[in-house]
C-alpha cells in the first residue's frame, strides 16, 4: 500500500453514520457494511489526506490497525487507493422523475367493473411505473387476467399482487404470461399448499386472511433496500409516500390506504382532477424526510429504509417515529415490541 497516496471511496459507496453505528451503502451491489466511527472519520473527514499524514494525525502506535482495516475494505472493493483523488467526483445524489405519480396502491373494489377503463388511462396520464393491486376476497383467473391485460397496454414497469387464493394452477405459464410481475402476496395459505409456492423467490405466503390495509407499515431488516433509486428520492423526499396515490376498495382515493385523510372518491372524481385539487394535502406527507423524523433522523439505516406515516408512535405528531420499527438506533438493536401491537 503506497502511504503517499489518497483513499477514496468508490462514489457508489455511500457511509451513514447512525446514534451509534455506522453503515456504508454500496448502491451498485445492493448491499451494506458496518464500519466503525474511527473508520468512518478516516474516510470522511481526513479524505484529503494522504494515508501517511492520516496515521500521524492517530500516532504510529496505531499503524498496523488502520492499515489492516484499510486492506480490509479494499478487499471489499469500498476503496480505492490513487495519488489523484480529484479525478473521482462524488456521486449525485440528486432524485427526479418524469412521473407525476411513480406508485399507486388500488384495492379492488365494485367500482372497478364502472370505473376500469377511466382509472386505467388515468394510470397511463399520471405515468404509473410501478403497481400495487389488492384483492380483499377471492378473484377468478379469467377477472385477474383481464385486469392484467389492461395493465400490459400501459408502460407500468412493475405489479404487485395481493391474493388470496392463486386462482390458476400452472403458476410458470402465469409468470410468462404476465413479465411485469414483480411479486405476489398469497394469503390464507394452508399449510398443505405451502409446498406448491416454496420454489418460487417471487411468490411470499401467510397463513391469515388479509381483509384490509391494517397490516402494512411494518419496518424490519428483511424490508430494507440498498439501491440508488430509494437511496436518492430519500435526500428530499418521503421513502414511503412521495409521489404515491392510493385507490381504496370502497372508492375513496388517499395517499396511502392506511392514512386517515381522504382526497376525494372515484365515483366523483378522477385521480388526475385529484391530484389538481388536493397538491398541497399531498405534499404536506411527500416532503417528510427520515432526517426530520423523531428518532429516524439518528438511525444508520434511515436512507435504505422505507417509512410509514400511518402508524406512529404519536397520532398527534407527524414527524413521530413509525409504529411498528422496532429498532433502537441509540442502542443498536432490534426489539421485540412488534408483538403487542395488532398487526
Amino acid at each position: 500500500m503506497n502511504k503517499s497516496h489518497y483513499i477514496n471511496l468508490f462514489a457508489n459507496c455511500i457511509p451513514v453514520k447512525g446514534a451509534k453505528n455506522v453503515i456504508v451503502c454500496d448502491l451498485q451491489r445492493g448491499v451494506y457494511f458496518e464500519i466503525d466511527e474511527v473508520l468512518h472519520q478516516i474516510l470522511m473527514e481526513h479524505s484529503n489526506k494522504t494515508i501517511e499524514e492520516i496515521i500521524e494525525v492517530y500516532g504510529q502506535q496505531y499503524e498496523d490497525e488502520i492499515i489492516n482495516q484499510l486492506e480490509q475494505l479494499l478487499k471489499e472493493d469500498l476503496i480505492h487507493i490513487t495519488g489523484e483523488p480529484h479525478l473521482f467526483p462524488e456521486l449525485d445524489l440528486t432524485w427526479e422523475s418524469p412521473s407525476i405519480i411513480t406508485n399507486m396502491i388500488i384495492e379492488y373494489g365494485d367500482y372497478f367493473e364502472e370505473k376500469e377503463e377511466e382509472i386505467v388511462n388515468d394510470l397511463i396520464k399520471l405515468g404509473v411505473q410501478y403497481l400495487e393491486l389488492r384483492f380483499y376476497s377471492q378473484v377468478s383467473y379469467e377477472k385477474l387476467c383481464t385486469i392484467l391485460q389492461k395493465i400490459r397496454e400501459t408502460k407500468i414497469a412493475g405489479v404487485y399482487l395481493v391474493l388470496q387464493n392463486f386462482p390458476c394452477n400452472d403458476i410458470d405459464k402465469f409468470f410468462a404470461v404476465n413479465q411485469r410481475i414483480m411479486h405476489i402476496m398469497l394469503a390464507n395459505v394452508a399449510d398443505s399448499e405451502y409446498k406448491n409456492y416454496k420454489n418460487y423467490d417471487k411468490i411470499s405466503v401467510v397463513k391469515n386472511t388479509i381483509v384490509n390495509n391494517e397490516n402494512c407499515g411494518i419496518i424490519c431488516h428483511s424490508s430494507f433496500q440498498v439501491n440508488l433509486e430509494l437511496f436518492t428520492e430519500s435526500q428530499k423526499f418521503n421513502s414511503c409516500l412521495n409521489k404515491k396515490l392510493s385507490l381504496l376498495e370502497n372508492g375513496d382515493i388517499k395517499n396511502c390506504p392506511s392514512m386517515p385523510e381522504i382526497l376525494g372518491n372515484i365515483y366523483k372524481s378522477g385521480l388526475a382532477e385529484i391530484l389538481n385539487l388536493k397538491n398541497d394535502v399531498l405534499h404536506k406527507y411527500w416532503d417528510i424526510t427520515k432526517d426530520q423524523i423523531e428518532v429516524c433522523k439518528d438511525c444508520e439505516f434511515r436512507y435504505i429504509c422505507t417509512d410509514c406515516r400511518a402508524f406512529r408512535e404519536s397520532d398527534s405528531n407527524i414527524y413521530s417515529k413509525p409504529l411498528k420499527c422496532s429498532y433502537d438506533p441509540y442502542k443498536g438493536k432490534w426489539g421485540d415490541n412488534l408483538r403487542n401491537l395488532d398487526i
